[in-house]
């Protein structure tokens, strides 16, 4: 795009412009593994928002959006970065532009809506980060001061290229040296909110945090730095009480909980192969993919957590511990089998030989043999078993009666597994395993569930992070409003929805029926809400459509509002129950029809039909505005607490009346279809 263009070009253009240029399937293909559905017309996966075991998420090609039957999160192609990255607005754009290559104009930030508050803090920070890696690796690449680093890489056989595709570098034995380096670019307070600094304990001013060590960037799913590990490297004099691997403490853009090192670089191998090998160190997960093993991450310092799987299983089915085969590595293995048997993951666990981590394994036997390994390391509670049977044995009836425990202690210790099917499914594995009754297992699982009650060792209340929140503040009133719409099943809230999603399909007969309703005509928060919005778009010379409003809008909600309204239709039920809301105007057999065309297509597709079923839902929340009005002068005379006089019926035709008399029926309305339209 030319700069004179640029000075013509409207946000709303250019954000219509990213929005076209952005295949919505292939976007969320880059995070999910998407499956056709009905004939290919959708695709469906599983959600990446809540804990999803049948695919529940649906995505629609034609009208490029999403939506998830079961926590309802939808909307397009921004919607779906802000939510999955958590990043603003401003930043979804400024991503999709990019992979669209759509130049955004330079003008205000503000007007952009890239103020202080939609988040440019966070995107200043990533700048902080980015400026610092590569002033890592131009050290460890380039400098006298980086030579005995670039030796050691050499020692643990590390190809240039890899070291190039990690991005590793090297801080020098200097306590200000990255703070001289950013002096006149980035300020301390900046340098120190990412935790590459931290202020001395002792007196003034700040210490660099990762002096003399090699340093592996921590990136995040956008390839982004975030964090950085630091390693001592052998044969430098060392620190006092230091540890030999150190990361960054958490930050604004970092915690260790959720991310895997390596996951940026392994991300499209994972999903090839629906598998991923987790490791416990940097040096292992790099090894690995030199080696070829291409789908490898590693945690970061931590055992594998619930947030990792949630992370890792958008991608993967089968998960593929890896640990170290001396005493420490298979103790750490059995530790982390009750946080995971009730995931709906096929968790296998391999320990390698004594006294070899990955790095050396790959060494020694090559990747065919760690493959082969891979291939067949035994399923969780499986290695449990062998475990439980190596310490006791099965010579003794004590003997089998602690294995049985010691397995029937980690199913109780298991989060979430109590009454699934997957704990029937391993009570069966574990009845021919052992030779005992089902009903026998099931027993004795209840009774050590008791006895973990009893000693009370429940997990404390779970913190929120309030980096988890994708929505501002001010938008979760209306983030209510749409997931209770969504949950509904009044006829009021029928009726508007039907409403709606009929008038965003007939754009061009806006104006006719906002000469008879009103915000107040709609009695959901979100509708009215989403009326208004309407009428903006009116009052700037266009006509609200699906496409038009998702393209316009920057509301999460209201996004997610519209991706309903566009993927979810009445069935016939609930369009022939339309007729009671406000009185009947078409016969029972043209709603019929009407109906069947919305069960079978999900809109209705003839604009003569639509239009004739869209004033008939115009007329019911006309009448329903007649009888509220009707009910409220008779409150005022103080007829309050009387019932309907004399029928509900009667008054149904009554306020049916005055509104012809008004409004002159739909005669005169150009777009009317004919009668049985």
């Amino acid at each position: 795009m030319s700069s004179a263009g640029q000075s013509t070009v409207s946000w709303d253009e250019i954000k219509e412009q990213v929005r076209a240029r952005t295949d919505i399937v292939q976007l969320i293909g880059e995070t999910v593994s998407l499956q056709p559905a009905r004939g290919g017309r959708t695709f469906q996966c599983l959600c990446p928002f809540h804990e999803d075991h049948n695919p529940s998420m649906q995505v629609n090609p034609e009208r490029q959006t999403y939506r998830c039957w079961v926590c309802n999160e939808g909307g397009d192609c921004f919607s779906y970065v802000m939510k999955h990255d958590n990043l603003s607005f401003p930043e979804a754009l400024t991503l999709l532009a990019e992979k669209a290559g759509v130049e955004l104009p330079r003008r205000s930030r503000n007007e952009a809506g890239f103020g202080e508050s939609s988040g440019t803090k966070k995107s200043d920070l990533f700048e902080v980060l980015a400026w610092a890696s590569r002033e890592f690796q131009q050290c460890l690449k380039g400098s006298a001061i980086g030579a005995q680093a670039r030796e050691y890489l050499a020692s643990r056989q590390l190809k240039p290229e890899i070291v190039e595709q990690f991005a590793l570098g090297y801080h020098p034995d200097d306590w200000h040296w990255l703070q001289e380096r950013a002096r006149g670019r980035f300020s301390v307070d900046s340098l120190a909110v990412v935790r590459l600094v931290g202020a001395r304990d002792n007196g003034p001013g700040h210490y660099d945090f990762f002096v003399d060590r090699l340093l592996f960037p921590i990136c995040d799913e956008r390839s982004r730095p975030v964090a950085f590990g630091g390693r001592i490297i052998p044969g430098r004099p060392a620190k006092e009480d230091a540890p030999k691997y150190w990361n960054s403490p958490e930050s604004p853009l970092f915690s260790k909980s959720r991310l895997c090192y390596g996951l940026d670089q392994a991300r499209e191998a994972i999903r090839r192969t629906e598998t991923v090998v987790v490791t416990e160190g940097y040096m292992d997960c790099i090894k690995a993919h030199q080696h070829g093993l291409k789908n490898a991450v590693a945690t970061l310092g931590t055992a594998l957590t619930e947030n990792h799987v949630q992370v890792l299983k958008r991608l993967a089915r089968k998960f593929v511990l890896i640990y170290d085969g001396d005493t420490a590595g298979l103790n750490a293995a059995e530790r982390s089998l009750p946080r995971f048997l009730a995931q709906d993951v096929d968790l296998r666990i391999l320990t390698l030989p004594e006294g070899l981590d990955p790095d050396e394994y790959l060494e020694a036997k090559g990747l065919a043999a760690l493959e082969q390994a891979i291939q067949e390391a035994p399923e969780a509670l499986e290695f449990k078993l062998r475990r439980s049977i190596e310490r006791f044995g099965t010579g003794s009836v004590d003997a089998r009666q602690r294995v049985t425990d010691e397995l029937l202690e980690t199913m109780a210790l298991s989060p979430g597994l109590a009454g699934s099917v997957r704990e029937r499914n391993l009570l069966s594995r574990l009845t021919s395993r052992l030779g005992l009754s089902e009903s026998l297992l099931q027993k004795r699982l209840r009774d050590l569930r008791g006895e973990q009650r009893f000693k009370n060792v429940s997990q404390p209340p779970r913190k929120v992070d309030p980096a988890e929140s994708s929505i501002i503040d001010d938008e979760r009133p209306l983030q209510e409003q749409v997931n209770s719409l969504q949950r509904s099943t009044t006829g009021d809230d029928l009726l508007e929805s039907e409403f709606f999603r009929l008038l965003l399909q007939s754009p061009d007969d806006f104006l006719w029926v906002s000469q008879r309703v009103g915000s107040d005509d709609f009695h959901h928060p979100a509708f009215r809400h989403l009326w208004c919005v309407c009428l903006d778009v009116v009052e700037h010379g266009q006509l609200p459509s699906f496409e038009l409003l998702l393209a316009q809008t920057e509301s999460p909600a209201l996004k997610g509002l519209l991706a309903w309204l566009g993927e979810s239709h009445l069935s016939a039920t609930e369009l022939l129950s339309l007729q009671e809301s406000a009185g009947a105007t078409a016969s029972t057999s043209e709603l019929e029809n009407w109906a069947g065309q919305l069960d079978s297509a999900g809109s209705v597709a003839d604009p003569g039909v639509r239009r004739h079923l869209l004033s008939q839902l115009t007329d019911r929340l006309v009448l329903r505005r007649e009888l509220n009005l009707h009910k409220a002068r008779r409150m005022e005379r103080g007829e309050a607490g009387a019932k309907l006089n004399p029928s509900a019926k009667d008054v149904l035709a009554q306020a049916m009346l005055i509104h012809r008399k008004r409004a002159g029926g739909m005669q005169n309305n150009p777009h009317e279809s004919p009668s049985g339209a």
